[in-house]
C-alpha cells in the first residue's frame, strides 16, 4: 500500500475589501492525518489574559496561540482547511475584520471560515473564541 499524495483545492476564494478573506470551500483528496484544534482565545498563558476589551489584540493573540498548538502537532497554518470564529459582538468584529485577513495573510492560509456572535464564551473577558480544522 502507498499513500496517495494530498491534493487541496480551493472552491469559491472570496475576496473582501479587495483582499482575500476565505474560501467558500475546500476539497481535500487522500488526506493521512486530521488534526481538530479546540477554541482558542486571546490568552498570553493559561494564568493571563491578553487584551481585555481589545478585540483586535485578542484577535491576534489567539491566531499565535493555534499556530504554537499546531506547531507543536507538527502542523502548520498552510494546513488549515476550515476555521471557525466565535464573537460576542458580531459588529465589533466585522469591523475590525482587517486584522483577521492580516493573521490569515501573515499565516498563508486560505480556509473555509465561519463567523458567528454568541451570548458568550467560557471567560467573560474574551470577546473571540476561534477553532481550526487542520488536513495534511
Amino acid at each position: 500500500w502507498t499513500p496517495l499524495e494530498m491534493q487541496r483545492e480551493n472552491i469559491a476564494p472570496q475576496l473582501i475589501t479587495g483582499r482575500f478573506g476565505y474560501n467558500a470551500a475546500v476539497r481535500i483528496s487522500a488526506p493521512s492525518e486530521f488534526l481538530f484544534v479546540s477554541g482558542h482565545e486571546g490568552r498570553g498563558s493559561v494564568d493571563t489574559r491578553g487584551g481585555v476589551g481589545d478585540f483586535r489584540a485578542q484577535v491576534a493573540t489567539t491566531f499565535v496561540n493555534i499556530d504554537r498548538t499546531l506547531e507543536v502537532a507538527g502542523f502548520s497554518f498552510r494546513d488549515v482547511v476550515q476555521i471557525r470564529i466565535f464573537v460576542r459582538d458580531i459588529a465589533a468584529a466585522t469591523s475590525n475584520y482587517d486584522v483577521v485577513l492580516d493573521a490569515l495573510e501573515t499565516y498563508q492560509c486560505s480556509p473555509a471560515s465561519l463567523m458567528a456572535e454568541t451570548t458568550g464564551l467560557s471567560d467573560p473577558a474574551m470577546l473571540v473564541e476561534i477553532e481550526a480544522v487542520a488536513v495534511r
